[in-house]
């Protein structure tokens, strides 16, 4: 008798593992969006799934399946700042260009003020940290573990450091798992 319960929860779990492969067994065929819920998880965040990646898919493969999840996020980003802010993504980057001698002179050709020059400088960095919101996210540290941790709180609370990320994390974290209706997905046959 137990052989044929053993026999039977054999076939089950072959059945299962061949669904599994079928439509996750891969990155590809993974919904991106199930990993970017898991970076926008301030726990998380894309340390984590890069630790992941390294763990299930081998270290070479670990960095460029960590930029393909990044970008998926910033692509998200751009499109959702262009519907929610009227603007462009804000992605690109801007290079600070330090002030010389002969940018700053004033009328008196032979006075340089440095502090002009300084706050030339600081103008510039401010107009760079407000860039994108991804990269901010993700250079702060991840929030430690504790057991009354809501990350829709979180992010509530987060939403005036980073309102489209926000929006992005309201939609990513309502978004089923899975289509399959569960009678399907744990049949035998």
């Amino acid at each position: 008798m137990s052989g044929d319960v053993n026999h039977l929860v054999c076939q089950m779990a072959t059945s299962m593992k061949i669904k599994f492969e079928k439509y996750l067994g891969s990155l590809e065929k993974t919904n991106k969006l199930l990993i970017v819920a898991v970076v926008l998880d301030p726990r998380y965040k894309l340390q984590y799934v890069s630790y992941c990646f390294s763990v299930f898919y081998g270290a070479t493969n670990r960095e460029s399946m960590t930029s393909n999840i990044k970008n998926v996020l910033v692509e998200l980003y751009e499109c959702y700042s262009a519907l929610f802010s009227g603007g462009g993504g804000g992605g690109g980057g801007v290079g600070v260009e330090i002030p010389t001698f002969y940018d700053l002179e004033s009328e008196d050709s032979s006075v340089f003020d440095l502090s002009i020059a300084f706050s030339k400088i600081v103008e510039n960095q401010d107009n760079l940290i407000c860039i994108n919101e991804v990269e901010r996210y993700l250079l702060e540290p991840v929030e430690r573990k504790r057991s009354n941790f809501d990350v829709l709180t979180w992010w509530s609370v987060s939403i005036a450091h980073y309102p489209i990320l926000a929006l992005i994390a309201k939609d990513a974290f309502v978004m089923p798992i899975s289509t399959v209706a569960s009678k399907s997905a744990f049949s035998s046959g």
